[in-house]
């Protein structure tokens, strides 16, 4: 009985793998394209047009014959020759994808490589750092800027998916993210008031368009405009990788020590000069740890002294709660607040309560039960005299406790979101890589189209997809 059980399930099993290698190609069974068979070759010779012998249409004159782009080529024909019959178009999608050609031939005409040539915005420089000039289409490069203006780091993960295989620290300069910093420059001539529009503002938009590369150029625009800037670029750090101990001055609530003097050790690199004259309008908590602050304070006391002493005291989230509400009272310089992974300060976070504080079950410390996190995670509550609080958020968490406190009319007010390429983008970015010699061999047009619908048009997976080609 046993021995014709195991005969009637191999059978059975040898009937579903033929089942399925009937439905699904080998090649495309995961619908990703095999990494080992993307390579750049030379061009192919000439083939003549139309189909062979088995009826299948061949690539045209000049295009590599890789599986992938052949494939690519049988199903959107329509990208090199419109041919009725072959492949069903929407008419919405033909008139985009006509309109695109015409842009990008008109650009390679003269030889643009940003494709920018085709828009008419280079001429619109929205701010200059260190000699260079932020114009939409062009190129920012971040390397000679990081030491002074981000001593925080890079923003987001770009380091792991586009600068570590890439020769020069580039991100692209996008309209977008122009549109933000103009309407930071209104609010600040509008004297930050609410009767004139002024408000905090979200950056929202799909994983990978590039919220977090959007929120660093907008902190490296007010640093360079001379506003008093707070960034906290990964947010997500402060409640996951750092410890918590209970609060000696408030009840239930958490302190983030480590989180906190990294947050002021940056803030000093960045603006050491501006918070030298800055004089302190508060005091610290009378507690023994922050006596020696206290009994050393005088009128003439800086926000850069208040920051030297929380590096290195025993309590540096006493001193940031405090350094946060200085900030309200500044009036001597613009101030942004800018904090990126905002809905991650939100809910539940990596931290149990201690033993003694929690029931049996295990509980997760909130982000409103930690003072560090409630200090930064009210940006719809701000109440600066002189300046406004811009937040990113994430897709790696879910928004539903952000939503619930911020509240869905006040979000959908402040959003900005930020889209993905546009063709001209995407084609911009394709030839930069060329020009800087990481990129060896030029796609094929084909090419280009492929990688750019498979991406979904979003610069994270841009990147990452041309990673694999070099």
């Amino acid at each position: 009985d046993s021995s014709f059980y195991f005969f009637l399930c191999m059978k059975r099993s040898a009937l579903l793998f033929r089942r399925s290698s009937l439905f699904t190609s080998p090649r495309y069974s995961l619908g990703v394209v095999p990494t080992q068979q993307v390579r750049w070759k030379s061009v192919s010779p000439a083939t003549p047009e139309g189909k062979d012998e088995e009826g299948n249409i061949k690539p045209k004159a000049g295009a590599n014959a890789r599986g992938y782009e052949k494939e690519f080529f049988e199903k959107f024909y329509y990208l090199g020759q419109s041919k009725p019959g072959v492949v069903e178009l929407s008419k919405t999608a033909e008139e985009v994808y006509k309109q695109q050609k015409e842009q990008i031939a008109s650009s390679r005409a003269v030889g643009d490589t940003t494709g920018a040539g085709a828009t008419g915005k280079t001429d619109e420089t929205v701010f200059s750092i260190e000699g260079q000039n932020y114009n939409p289409l062009t190129f920012l490069d971040l390397e000679p800027l990081k030491e002074k203006y981000l001593p925080e780091g890079w923003p987001g993960r770009i380091d792991e998916y586009e600068f570590q295989w890439i020769t020069r620290k580039e991100t692209m300069c996008r309209e977008s993210s122009g549109v933000i910093m103009r309407t930071l420059n209104e609010q600040r001539e509008n004297g930050f008031l609410t009767s004139k529009g002024a408000k905090s503002l979200f950056i929202d938009g799909l994983n990978g368009t590039g919220k977090s590369i959007a929120l660093c150029h907008i902190v490296l625009f007010a640093r360079a405009e001379g506003w008093l800037t707070l960034y906290v670029p990964e947010a997500f750090k402060l409640v996951s990788q750092y410890r918590i101990k209970p609060s000696k001055t408030r009840k239930w609530i958490y302190d983030l020590h480590e989180g906190a003097s990294i947050i002021m050790e940056h803030f000093k690199k960045a603006h050491k000069d501006k918070l030298a004259t800055i004089k302190m309008k508060t005091s610290l908590p009378r507690i023994e740890e922050l006596k020696p602050f206290n009994d050393s304070q005088t009128k003439n006391t800086t926000l850069l002294d208040l920051v030297d002493y929380g590096i290195t005291c025993d309590n540096p989230s006493e001193v940031f709660v405090a350094l946060r509400n200085e900030l309200d009272a500044v009036t001597e310089y613009p101030v942004l607040i800018a904090v990126d992974d905002i809905n991650c300060l939100y809910g539940n976070t990596g931290f149990m309560k201690p033993i003694h504080l929690r029931e049996e079950k295990i509980a997760w410390v909130y982000g409103d039960e930690i003072s560090v996190l409630r200090a930064l995670n009210r940006p719809h509550k701000a109440t600066m005299v002189n300046g406004t609080c811009i937040s990113a958020l994430t897709t790696g968490k879910s928004i539903k406790h952000f939503l619930k406190d911020v509240g869905e009319e006040v979000f959908k007010d402040a959003r900005v979101e930020i889209p993905s390429y546009s063709y001209l983008e995407y084609y911009g970015r394709v030839m930069r890589y060329l020009d800087s010699g990481d990129l060896l061999n030029s796609p094929t047009v084909m090419t280009e189209q492929y990688i750019y619908q498979v991406c979904c048009a979003r610069p994270k997976h841009v990147a990452s997809y041309y990673a694999t080609l070099i």
